[in-house]
């Protein structure tokens, strides 16, 4: 809908009108204007001719169009020269005529002639009220029509699947898998439990106060996905005092005394924690055989082969696929493969202490991403 014209849009073009329908030019339609002498109050013999003139004005305001000779003289034209006569004074250097009427026009002559200036000109150019014009845009709103076409864009959008347990299965299945062996080292420590030190505590024979905590991270591309795994020794001969924790993640790989019942556990996996671990009995000088290994396996089993502690010995771990699966999972959702090596003590001198440790892990893995069907 178009803006409605302002106030001086309204003014310029009374005068245009004005000055087309009389057929003046600037010079003697500025002669004509009515000055202060020119509004006094007429004779008693004009007021019969002013109120004819009025009546005339009146009915053309009604719905009668305006006529050259309408404008030419009359009330009508004195108001018209209200409108235009501050521009016409103010390029010739006097205002005379708007002062004029501001301070002189007879009370009522305004209301039974053709009313303000602005009421006028509202009535040439067919608006309601000169007040209501205004120069401020009005906003369009378009609406769509039945039937048209509406486009809309939208972005290609890439599906990932959701990692879970049966993605991890599905990557494992989908792709050749490559066998490689990856050597870690954990370094001799021969300097005991740091007693009372960080979080742990002094010493308590019998229980575990103490340990030692080492990670080396295993090398998988970012896009390896681990489908099988098997840990062991390497033929060495390992000794540690008192008990050994071998992790993955956190998730307890193999233990040489079962301590499961002191941690949490999540998709079948053992989480080790130290906290859990406090006061957890140490069966060092008993010589347990009570060893663990994922998969809820103990020392009986040929592919959980740990040592005892205070001795010499080998470890052996064969971890099974569907446990392999699940700590492919784990290193997916934590961004990591750390294996880890804790060392417990009770009391003494000897303890949290352990030789060197040379571990050869064996990793069957698939590379890319799976071919999922829906």
């Amino acid at each position: 809908m178009p803006s409605r014209p302002n106030a001086c849009s309204l003014l310029l073009g009374a005068v245009l009108l004005a000055l087309s329908g009389c057929g003046q030019d600037h010079a003697s339609f500025t002669q004509s204007s009515v000055t202060r002498d020119a509004l006094q109050r007429p004779a008693d013999s004009e007021v019969d001719s002013a109120a004819s003139a009025n009546a005339e004005s009146r009915q053309s305001e009604n719905g009668d169009e305006l006529t050259p000779d309408d404008l030419a003289g009359g009330p009508g034209q004195r108001h018209i020269h209200e409108a235009t006569g501050e521009t016409a004074g103010a390029e010739n250097g006097s205002s005379d005529i708007g002062e004029g009427v501001a301070a002189d026009d007879p009370a009522g002559a305004g209301e039974e002639g053709a009313g303000s200036s602005s009421d006028v000109l509202a009535t040439i150019l067919g608006l309601e009220s000169a007040g209501e014009a205004t120069s401020d845009p009005v906003e369009e709103t378009m609406t769509p029509e039945a039937g048209d076409d509406i486009v809309v864009d939208v972005e290609e959008i890439t599906v990932v699947p959701e990692l879970s347990l049966g993605l991890i299965q599905d990557i494992c299945m989908s792709k050749p898998a490559t066998l490689k062996s990856i050597e870690i080292t954990f370094p001799a420590y021969t300097e005991g439990c740091a007693w009372e030190q960080g979080d742990n505590l002094d010493p308590v024979d019998g229980v575990a106060r103490a340990r030692v905590e080492e990670y080396v991270p295993l090398e998988l591309a970012q896009d390896e996905t681990l489908c099988g795994v098997a840990f062991s020794s390497d033929q060495q001969q390992i000794y540690f005092d008192d008990e050994l924790l071998l992790t993955f993640n956190d998730a307890i790989l193999m233990s040489s005394y079962n301590y499961n019942d002191r941690f949490t556990t999540d998709n079948g996996l053992v989480f080790y924690n130290w906290p859990g671990l406090i006061d957890g009995f140490n069966p060092g000088k008993y010589k347990s055989t009570a060893s663990y290994c994922i998969g809820d396996r103990n020392g009986t089993d040929p592919g959980c082969q740990v040592p005892i502690t205070n001795t010499t010995g080998q470890f052996q771990l064969t971890v099974a696929q569907s446990d392999a699966e699940k700590l492919s999972l784990l290193a997916k959702q934590e961004g990591r493969a750390d294996v880890g090596l804790v060392i417990t003590g009770d009391n003494d001198s000897n303890d949290c202490k352990h030789s060197e440790i040379r571990v050869t892990v064996d990793v069957m893995t698939v590379s890319g991403s799976p071919t999922i069907v829906p």
